[in-house]
């Protein structure tokens, strides 16, 4: 009897051991769309791996709510000091410009030599920044050129864009990208960049201009400086009746005519398949960061239909197609 327990104590201590534990760090919250997207394709990626155990811890920052500045950063840094003293992540995943900073800058500190894990980030500045032993991981780039060249291939008259996005560190690289792709192009671009939506669609409103194209927006607000849900945020720039372009595949809602997308599921796919790498062996020096954003093709039939836009077979063949029905927001 004493020998079957101890075979079954150190069969539990066996596979305790085989854990692996991993800190997850999302810029945004648990119920933001873009940020479950990622997190799902990170964490279906990693249990398909039958090679390991792994154990998420799971951290939100919600940068949507609260902007993301030093004094935020050191104050959480703090709190997760204190929280997961005695603990330590083989490993650190972080989504979105945000949580790579607070990870390269606070939790580097806090687990020295924890190899760190990103996907969406937008600024490809911080390149530099991350090191041969550090960080690696996918960059997100909404790119501007693609939606253009798809929108002026069936609107010779898609000469005024207007670009809407909340003025977040996120929002900024990608007006940066934006600009530099349209600056040798005969578009007449408007950037609208608040925090508060009501101020946005204001000014949306005396512009010219068809199509409004969705940088990021979840963190646009009410007059009581609400942050907004992200559908509420759609549904009102939807009703100002112009064309709705989107950047980002979790803002084809209802309405949304879509658009070339970041895909939050690839990304987070992708930034496993990178930390399996290394989990299994690979140094992180081998494991270079991802520099083409995994994007696609997205389009609601209903709004191409209403619309009246037939898309080229070109496009059409390597597009994903939705059908959102009336009253989904």
């Amino acid at each position: 009897m004493k020998h079957l327990l101890a075979m079954a104590l150190a069969l539990i201590t066996s596979r305790a051991a085989a854990t692996t534990p991993i800190l997850v760090v999302h810029s945004y919250s648990q119920h933001y769309s873009w940020t479950k997207s990622q997190d799902k394709g990170f964490m279906e990626t990693l249990a398909k791996d039958p090679g390991l155990d792994v154990a998420a811890t799971t951290e939100y920052l919600d940068t949507k709510r609260r902007r993301y500045d030093e004094t935020y950063a050191k104050e959480y840094a703090r709190f997760l000091k204190m929280k997961f003293a005695g603990y330590r992540p083989a490993a650190i995943y972080a989504t979105d410009d945000d949580a790579f900073l607070f990870a390269r800058d606070q939790l580097s500190g806090i687990f020295p030599g924890t190899p760190i894990f990103f996907s969406g980030v937008n600024d490809y500045g911080v390149l530099p920044t991350l090191g041969p032993s550090l960080a690696t991981g996918v960059f997100e780039l909404k790119e501007v050129v693609p939606n253009i060249d798809w929108l002026r291939a069936l609107d010779k008259n898609a000469n005024d864009l207007i670009f809407l996005g909340d003025g977040s560190s996120t929002y900024v690289a990608i007006e940066n990208e934006a600009r530099k792709a349209l600056g040798s192009t005969s578009i007449r671009a408007t950037f609208i960049a608040e925090k508060n939506l009501d101020h946005a669609l204001a000014r949306l409103r005396d512009l010219p201009g068809k199509y409004v194209i969705l940088t990021t927006v979840g963190g646009m607000t009410d007059e009581n400086e609400q942050v907004l849900s992200l559908k509420e945020i759609v549904k009102r720039t939807v009703r100002t009746g112009r064309v709705i372009v989107s950047m980002e595949d979790s803002y084809v809602m209802e309405g949304v005519l879509g658009g070339w997308v970041t895909s939050g599921r690839e990304h987070g796919r992708t930034a496993a398949k990178l930390m399996l790498s290394y989990l299994h062996g690979t140094p992180l020096a081998s494991l270079p960061p991802v520099l083409k954003s995994p994007n696609t093709f997205i389009f609601d039939d209903r709004v191409l239909e209403h619309s009246g836009i037939v898309l080229p077979p070109s496009i059409r063949s390597q597009a994903v197609f939705f059908a959102f029905p009336a009253g989904v927001l």
